[in-house]
């Protein structure tokens, strides 16, 4: 290898050392400056909330404790009877 090719190695070996040595140390301080919500991934507060279970259809979700369900079997029954 000729002088001035070793330079243009040495230059770029280097480059490249330093983009390394900035990517690792962005990816270290983003990750450490990310804030986690003690709630989960969108930050609600769901301790106080009701859950409803099926469990003939094997289902469970919380809902707000100021939500409420209502039986609305009733209206499929009249759209049954629409519809025979």
């Amino acid at each position: 290898m000729e002088k001035s090719e070793k330079k243009i190695l040495s230059v770029v070996v280097v480059a490249l050392v330093l983009l390394a040595i900035i990517i690792t140390v962005g990816y270290v301080l983003l990750k450490n400056n990310v804030k986690t919500s003690p709630y989960g991934k969108y930050g609600i507060d769901t301790t106080d909330w009701k859950t409803y279970k099926d469990k003939d259809m094997g289902i469970e979700f919380k809902y707000p404790k100021d939500w409420y369900l209502r039986d609305t079997s009733y209206l499929m029954g009249s759209l049954e009877n629409d519809i025979n």
